[in-house]
């Protein structure tokens, strides 16, 4: 499984057309990775990994990254999944012609709490508004152009397909970029996969993104929300179908697993159990108060099942 960029070393001259381009010619399997950057950088590694996996939570695989790497490892090459490709933009998008060198929100590494620091390059910057332009966005400038990207591989490849890696506070669903990808996704028809950390902060957090509206996105630089609001003639409507798409379409998909999936379930929770007798830690869903919708209705299907 790969999380690579394609592009030449020392601030290279790939652009994101190009760069996609190329992944169409070469993978096997690729995904855009939708995620927030306040995002702990483990448990986005943990949501891609979890997607791979077909895995509908990625708390484990957390908890995996920091005590049992290898044994994560293992699994990637048992499943033969080591030649999916996921694109994510902190590595697919040149940094350093943009956002590397400032951090005017003083945002802090959400594990350490220390300030990040900046870079200090001499690499040309290229934001919305820098020359030449076509149609008002500016043709260098790599950060605006995620709708395109994916409008142009997906007319190119049919499996092209989205995860979506929820944070635990789910602040995914108020940041301007991401929304804008969700909404772009499902317009062109691209396969949508939610992984969250697990069913307990989906069932937490689903109430308030009752209130979710395009007007009160950010996003780290304020030019982009502008751009992204300017795009959008209608936002009650936007704002409509953007609950429809999250309560219709990606949450029941995530519930309302079919009956093959829910005996894939069973052999996930399986699995976990028995890493969990290995390491002699507590059972994976020993002493929960709730095992979720999903892993629930796997239990009753085995059940019926046996007898």
């Amino acid at each position: 499984m790969a999380m690579r960029p394609y592009r030449q070393a020392r601030y290279g001259r790939w652009s994101t057309a190009s760069y996609s381009l190329a992944l169409v010619k070469s993978s096997l399997s690729l995904s855009l990775v939708t995620h927030n950057w306040q995002n702990r950088f483990r448990d986005l590694v943990a949501g891609i990994v979890a997607d791979a996996l077909d895995e509908v939570e990625y708390d484990k695989i957390a908890n995996l990254l920091d005590r049992d790497v290898g044994r994560i490892q293992r699994w990637i090459a048992d499943c033969c999944v080591s030649n999916y490709t996921y694109w994510v933009c902190a590595f697919s998008v040149n940094q350093h012609s943009g956002i590397c060198g400032g951090n005017p929100h003083g945002d802090c590494d959400p594990v350490s709490g220390h300030l990040h620091p900046t870079c200090s390059c001499s690499a040309q910057k290229y934001f919305n508004s820098t020359p030449p332009l076509y149609v008002n966005q500016s043709v260098r400038c790599e950060m605006n152009k995620f709708p395109e990207m994916m409008a142009f591989i997906s007319a190119r490849d049919l499996n092209f397909s989205q995860v979506i890696v929820v944070d635990v506070r789910f602040d995914i669903f108020t940041r301007a970029w991401c929304i804008a990808e969700l909404a772009m996704a499902d317009a062109v028809g691209m396969r949508q996969h939610l992984t969250v950390l697990n069913a307990h902060t989906l069932e937490r957090h689903e109430a308030k993104l009752r209130f979710l509206k395009i007007e009160k996105m950010q996003a780290s630089r304020p030019e982009d929300v502008e751009e992204i609001l300017r795009t959008i003639p209608n936002k009650q409507l936007f704002n409509q179908s953007l609950q429809a798409l999250i309560f219709e379409r990606l949450f029941p998909t995530w519930y309302n697993l079919d009956a093959q999936e829910q005996s894939t379930v069973v052999g996930r929770v399986a699995r976990w159990q028995a890493v969990a007798i290995l390491r002699r830690s507590l059972g994976v869903y020993e002493g929960r108060s709730s095992l979720g919708p999903a892993v629930i209705g796997a239990q009753e299907v085995k059940r019926k099942e046996t007898k």
